[in-house]
């Protein structure tokens, strides 16, 4: 692999908005210019993800697949956030890949141990290193950290490790013993080495199953204190559980809501002895409906958050939709108006189709899914206005109704 030097990073910005396929084909058997146009590449895919890295322009891609699966920024301090990271600590970063996370743990002054089993993968964190000012904070090692955790005598404050969430054919994985390196047959040695473990995990895990499995697998060693869902106004990003030595209590369940530039971010910390919601109202027109947003959804704490406001209700105890007469700006979620409301049959529907032949479908706790109503109601996907299909009620009647974002909403 051929080093960021002033060549590539000039041959890269007089390219950078040129045709990849076209260079390749221009410079076919030019391994040197190969690797320029990778980084061209690379920089594209990652460009929203990774903006600050890539203010450096001798910044190096070792790999495109490490583009596409390179930690946000954002993402990135969130993590270092959770890990408190502070000047001076010793941290170990067990699966450094781009090296994003343990740059931010860099940045905040800890002193930064980061492995990698690539070779190439290694050399080019300490590259990046250099090139963003953090070599004195980071050292990085070509091991298989499974190994190398299982011999050092070294010692941290903090672990980070983020599994490989996919197979070798390229499938996704999500249940975390079946990621590499295998957390479960570690955790244990990793208590042994530092008194604060970080694990990143996949979106599609239970939080509540992956508490249990951690636990078992730290043994009497330590527990789980904190498991968060991390993500955006539109998706659960992934699930981050935080394993401390010498500590024996349950964990406090949260949810961290953020935006790209992580410039906002919305926090939501589970009371766990708020009971489920008792009341669950039919949708009204002119009231207020609120959405939680996918990471607040992953806790599955409807009472909690039913006890945000004491004017909050539920449609349905399935149904994990509420509603309110009055706008409650600290709601963790979407907050829109209910503009109209019809059931499942005669002409009030037919005449929401006429209204709203264009409009988004989403059904909670719905007979059918949302494209089949789309297609029932011959509706074409678009627009700012949302059309559900939910059971409603005590008695889980199916209904229809539009809801139009509302001015205050906390997160776009």
């Amino acid at each position: 692999m051929k080093d960021m030097d002033k060549e590539m990073q000039d041959w890269v910005s007089r390219h950078a908005s040129d045709d990849p396929l076209r260079l390749r084909l221009k410079y076919r058997g030019d391994d040197a210019i190969a690797q320029a146009i990778m980084q061209i590449e690379c920089r594209r895919k990652a460009a929203s993800r990774i903006p600050l890295a890539l203010q450096c322009d001798s910044f190096l891609f070792p790999t495109s697949l490490s583009a596409e699966q390179a930690t946000s920024e954002a993402l990135a301090s969130i993590h270092a956030d959770i890990a408190g990271y502070t000047p001076g600590k010793r941290h170990l970063d067990m699966t450094c890949g781009l090296g994003i996370d343990a740059f931010e743990a860099a940045r905040r002054g800890a002193m930064v141990t980061a492995i990698d089993i690539a070779p190439e993968v290694a050399v080019a964190a300490v590259h990046n290193a250099e090139a963003l000012g953090l070599e004195s904070r980071f050292a990085a090692l070509n091991a298989d950290s499974s190994v190398y955790i299982a011999t050092t005598a070294e010692s941290w404050d903090s672990i980070f490790i983020d599994p490989a969430r996919r197979s070798d054919s390229g499938g996704r994985l999500t249940r975390i013993s079946d990621c590499r390196p295998d957390v479960g047959s570690l955790l244990s040695r990793m208590l042994d080495l530092a008194p604060k473990i970080i694990i990143k995990a996949s979106p599609m895990l239970d939080m509540t199953a992956l508490a249990e499995e951690l636990n078992q697998a730290a043994g009497k060693k330590g527990c789980v204190t904190r498991i968060i869902a991390v993500g955006t106004a539109r998706e659960c990003k992934e699930i981050v559980a935080v394993v401390e030595a010498g500590v024996e209590r349950y964990a406090t369940v949260e949810a961290i809501t953020y935006d790209a530039s992580q410039t906002r971010r919305i926090d939501f910390k589970v009371n766990g002895n708020a009971a489920p919601p008792s009341r669950h109202n039919l949708p009204i027109e002119g009231d207020l409906l609120y959405e939680p947003y996918p990471a607040v959804m992953k806790t599955m704490a409807w009472g909690a958050i039913a006890s945000i406001d004491p004017s909050l209700a539920q449609l349905n105890p399935n149904t994990h939709l509420f509603t309110s007469g009055t706008a409650i700006d600290t709601f963790p979620g979407i907050m829109m108006t209910i503009e109209r409301v019809a059931s499942m049959g005669g002409k009030t529907l037919k005449n929401i189709a006429k209204e709203y032949p264009k409009i988004n479908v989403a059904t909670r706790n719905f007979p059918i899914q949302a494209p089949e109503l789309a297609k029932r109601l011959k509706i074409k996907e678009g627009g700012a206005l949302k059309l559900y299909g939910a059971r409603c009620g005590d008695k889980s009647t199916p209904a229809i109704f539009v809801a139009r974002p509302h001015k205050t909403s906390i997160l776009g």
